[in-house]
């Protein structure tokens, strides 16, 4: 993501090829008050051990539980979100080819905290999305449908100032 994370509790497996990270935090840019941006409390991956070694990303299944995703506009307009970075190297480059064969996405709730006007003015949204997805094949995209999926049932994209149209387009092209 090009952020922070915290974790509480890894898991791999020793006979299995999968990772479970219980507890994770995505942590904001250093310009937002707010510490967190997502909390999951948990995010599983299933994956091909034989394309790892090749230098490939596949990820036979993956889930994504977000329980709260905090969309934050700080004092100077900017919004936390924005600054997400799919799996860019640093110096730049372009990102790994990856190949995602089942997503299984579950958002409870999305919260849009603007501190543009001096009050911090907070909106909650239960979301509730519990979908799965197939064939995913771009890091950028699968932060695009991520957002897409977590502020289509809001009227957050409108308040932050979020593209969802751009954002669209990279869910397409995944």
């Amino acid at each position: 993501t090009g952020l922070e994370l915290k974790v509480r509790s890894v898991k791999v497996g020793l006979l299995g090829t999968f990772l479970s990270l219980n507890d994770l935090k995505v942590l904001n840019p250093n310009n937002f008050s707010d510490k967190v941006m997502a909390d999951l409390p948990q995010l599983y991956v299933d994956y091909s051990l034989a394309d790892f070694f090749k230098g490939k990303v596949h990820l036979q299944d993956l889930k994504i539980n977000i329980k709260e995703l905090s969309v934050i506009k700080n004092d100077a307009a900017q919004v936390n979100v924005k600054s997400l970075e799919a799996l860019v190297p640093k110096g730049g480059g372009k990102p790994p080819e990856i190949q995602i064969d089942t997503l299984n996405l579950k958002i409870g709730k999305v919260i849009f905290k603007d501190y543009s006007f001096g009050k911090v003015n907070v909106r909650e949204y239960d979301v509730n999305i519990d979908e799965n997805f197939k064939n995913i094949k771009d890091p950028k995209g699968l932060v695009s449908l991520i957002l897409v999926r977590a502020l289509s049932k809001t009227n957050i994209a409108g308040l932050a100032g979020i593209d969802l149209g751009e954002l669209k387009e990279n869910v397409s092209s995944a």
